[in-house]
């Protein structure tokens, strides 16, 4: 990251009006959970599959249209003039050098709860369980309106079809690699298996990338396990989260691991080779492939922030960043986002995301200052001690990002390197089902 440059935005950032940050979202919605499919098989019947024997699709439409509604009397309260009330020490004499609380906020109390939630699993005041984790996050973003039986079930279907299909397919149901290979399969095939007593098929179809809103920018939960498990398309977030919740409930080893603005899982060949399975493709990716992208240096492999595996207490650990992020969607920057970042580096002292967080974080107590100041230049600006603490701060957490070897990726660079992924997929020998092209 050059750290000129940064200045230069940090310059033309103080004529921004600091309400900004806290603009009115869009209105959350939550997503109901997607059946299975059943295909027609030839001299086969078809039937439907419930999530759970009490489910019911029409009730839960309309649980939705009751929470939607609720969602959008709360955002009204978490309006501009609630927000203006909060800001109102920008027309005081007195200058405030920490950004404003903004847990007055109604919904603010669910980002909390949570936030503590997860800490206590990462303390192993509670066992350290990434389902969990991962619906403790999202539901927060819908203001616990979330079901987590529904939630469950989803995810124990998806665990059935991954046991049925190692059976079929005459693998050991206890083997890693196995069970990692069951979980590909499911996730990027096509996948069909026989229901236990019955002359029925089940039929499971690939999970898409979804390239609509993929960095979450219109909608947040577009980022959310949830929202793939409800239409069967997800993104290099949600994704890999949910291969990893799988292999969870699997008793299997596999890893989150980080590349330039992208996620992907790895996991062990029976030789020991690490494999990566790229899931917005559905390919065994080697590492050349990922490194393709440009943006990789020496020393962020090195620091780690790219290429690494990530323990289980890391993973849910970045999961605090998802929550963090949603929270300055709903609210903007106060407290609560610092807090959040760093209890994140407290167990993954080099998360670049948690630095992100804490370096806008930073920046907006530097532009929130500057308003208040009337917009100074930067001579004028470090003049005043305290301002000046706060302006080497923010430089302080640019220079570690820079240590760790981050360079900046432009999204049309990310775009173009994620169809060069795709067409590894093409290839012909990447055609076959994953699971007898590795087993064979």
């Amino acid at each position: 990251m050059n750290t000129s440059f940064i200045l230069s935005i940090f310059i033309i950032g103080l004529v921004i009006n600091t309400y900004g940050q806290s603009s009115v979202v869009e209105l959350p919605k939550v997503a109901t959970f997607n059946k299975v499919q059943i295909g027609d098989i030839p001299n086969q019947s078809k039937i439907k599959l419930k999530l759970d024997p009490h489910f019911n699709i029409s009730e839960i439409q309309k649980q939705n249209q009751n929470i939607i509604r609720q969602l959008e009397s709360n955002q009204k309260r978490n309006s501009y003039y609630q927000l203006q009330d909060i800001y109102t020490d920008l027309t005081q004499n007195s200058i405030n050098y920490k950004l404003p609380d903004l847990s007055p906020l109604r919904g603010t109390e669910y980002f909390q709860s949570a936030l503590n939630d997860l800490k206590k699993m990462l303390s192993g005041e509670t066992p350290l369980n990434l389902k969990k984790a991962v619906f403790i996050v999202e539901n927060a973003y819908f203001e616990n309106k979330l079901d987590f039986k529904q939630f469950e079930s989803s995810i124990q279907q998806a665990v059935d079809i991954c046991q049925l299909s190692m059976t079929e397919n005459k693998m050991n149901t206890n083997d890693n690699f196995a069970k990692n290979l069951s979980i590909f399969n499911y996730m990027s095939d096509t996948v069909q298996v026989q229901l236990a007593g019955q002359e029925k098929t089940l039929i499971h179809y690939p999970i898409k990338y979804d390239f609509k809103d993929y960095m979450g920018n219109e909608n947040w939960s577009n980022m959310f396990v949830s929202k793939l498990m409800a239409t069967n398309s997800g993104q290099c977030n949600s994704m890999p989260l949910f291969y990893l919740i799988l292999a969870q409930e699997l008793k299997t080893e596999s890893y989150l691991a980080y590349s330039p603005n992208h996620s992907f899982i790895r996991f062990k060949s029976p030789k020991g080779n690490w494999l990566n399975a790229e899931l917005t493709c559905g390919a065994i990716v080697t590492d050349a492939a990922i490194l393709e992208s440009g943006y990789v240096k020496t020393e962020a492999i090195r620091s780690g922030i790219y290429m690494d595996t990530l323990s289980m207490h890391e993973t849910v650990a970045t999961l605090i960043n998802t929550l963090a992020s949603g929270y300055t969607k709903k609210y903007g920057y106060d407290p609560f986002v610092k807090k959040c970042s760093d209890l994140v580096r407290e167990y993954y002292p080099n998360q670049l995301n948690a630095l992100m967080l804490e370096s806008n974080w930073q920046t907006q107590t530097m532009m929130y200052i500057a308003k208040q100041k009337g917009k100074p230049t930067v001579k004028e600006f470090v003049k005043d001690p305290k301002a000046k603490v706060e302006f080497d701060k923010m430089h302080q957490i640019y220079g570690q990002i820079d240590a760790l070897g981050y360079e900046f990726m432009p999204e049309e660079h990310y775009q173009k390197w994620l169809n060069k992924i795709k067409e590894a997929k093409i290839k012909p020998e990447n055609q076959k089902s994953i699971i007898h092209q590795i087993t064979r």
